[in-house]
């Protein structure tokens, strides 16, 4: 079934479009032009009659055609929704945990823990995400708590950490017969294996800059952030903290220009994915000043970048190179 539902997944473009040709033609021998074309083309080996009756059952085999297609198309396309890579809901642990036998008491907790870590999920607390739902596994162990902790290490930039709870997942899962959960752990490992979306080194520093996202106020609430071009509207006086994926050897460089304006400033800082400072990089009183800070990672892991100190209309460019 697993097998299945990875191939409606895979080809449900192809029947879409195999539906929208079929759709087509139908629509073309419904006009009038089409059918007499073809007539003109076999009346000397067909009546009138007989065409008609051929196109009437072309027809209906096209319109039957074109119902299985479409069929094929929405489950396709229901299924590739099923079965993404993503955290899972409160109502899919339930549905899991209510087939299972065991102690009410325990199943229970792991109901309330599971709860807790997705609530703060939701607030993008990614370790006490972390911290619940493996209180919730170890309490009643279920592919979805299992699934949801390889995701969560996945986007903490933890893979092997994700790797290992993917592969519990799928144990319990094929002992569950669970063929959509089976098909969501495949594609999130598959998502794992991907190579870390880089961003060759920016042409400058004006043009294209898009404003600067809140950051978190922790390394714990710290939000993602991708390279590119972006500009501050606002004073940033405390420390804002953002993350980021590196694969081993690649170089994180944050290139960024103080406005030109009397007495700016501006500070950058790299960090490991324990929280331990990397580099730092400031601008004190030079207006119009541009310089970077760069690290090169010796590890595949989330980093974190704080900026604090910083005056309105400072320009920041993120770059990821090998």
């Amino acid at each position: 079934m697993a097998e299945l539902i990875k191939a409606l997944v895979n080809v449900k473009e192809i029947f879409a479009l195999a539906a929208v040709m079929v759709f087509a033609a139908l629509f073309a021998f419904r006009t009038k032009k089409v059918p007499e074309l073809f007539f003109a083309l076999l009346k000397e080996k067909l009546t009138r009659e007989s065409f008609s009756h051929l196109l009437n059952r072309f027809l209906l085999l096209g319109f039957i055609a074109f119902a299985l297609l479409c069929g094929v198309t929405i489950v396709g396309y229901v299924m590739a929704n099923k079965t993404q890579p993503q955290a899972p809901s409160i109502e899919e642990f339930k549905a899991e945990i209510q087939k299972l036998k065991g102690s009410e008491a325990e199943m229970k907790r792991a109901t309330e823990a599971f709860e807790k870590g997705i609530q703060h999920l939701e607030k993008q607390e990614l370790k006490q995400a972390i911290q619940f739902i493996a209180i919730s596994d170890v309490q009643t162990a279920t592919s979805t708590a299992q699934f949801t902790l390889a995701y969560l290490y996945g986007q903490e930039g933890n893979d092997g950490r994700a790797r290992e709870y993917a592969a519990k997942a799928r144990v319990l899962a094929e002992k569950r017969g669970d063929a959509v959960n089976l098909v969501k752990i495949d594609r999130l490992v598959a998502r794992l294996d991907r190579p870390v979306e880089k961003e060759r080194p920016g042409e400058g520093m004006i043009g294209g800059e898009k404003e600067l996202p809140p950051g978190g106020t922790t390394f714990n609430d710290a939000k993602p952030i991708s390279p590119g071009l972006y500009k501050t509207s606002r004073r940033v006086e405390k420390k804002v903290y953002f993350r980021l994926n590196l694969n081993t050897h690649q170089t994180l460089e944050i290139t960024f220009r103080t406005p030109d304006v009397d007495y700016p400033y501006a500070n950058v800082s790299i960090y490991d994915k324990d929280g331990g400072l990397l580099k730092h990089g400031g601008i004190i009183g030079s207006r119009s000043r541009k310089t970077t800070t760069a690290w090169k990672a010796t590890e595949k892991a989330v980093h974190y970048i704080s900026l604090d100190s910083t005056h309105p209309d400072t320009v920041y460019r993120i770059t990821i190179t090998d």
